[in-house]
């Protein structure tokens, strides 16, 4: 059983025994065989999803960046295909 479920459109984070990533993961690459599930261990305790970095020991949230973000913005108003 997966204790924990959440998906937000091509993003998913579920918790899962260590001994069952495999079984899941194959289940999971079952569903549709245009899509392919990759698993991420977070060994630091951290976990990112969605742009937040959740601390998994007392669930406190901050805001995450990639390590390739290089932080322009484009404002609201300009036109950008």
């Amino acid at each position: 059983t997966i204790p924990f479920y959440i998906r937000y459109v091509g993003d998913t984070l579920a918790l899962i025994k260590p001994g069952n990533i495999d079984q899941v993961l194959e289940m999971f690459n079952e569903f549709a065989k245009g899509i392919t599930f990759t698993v991420d261990t977070f060994n630091d305790g951290i976990i990112h999803f969605l742009n937040l970095s959740i601390n998994g020991s007392n669930l406190k949230t901050s805001i995450y960046s990639k390590p390739t973000n290089t932080g322009p913005y484009i404002n609201f108003g300009s036109f950008t295909p």
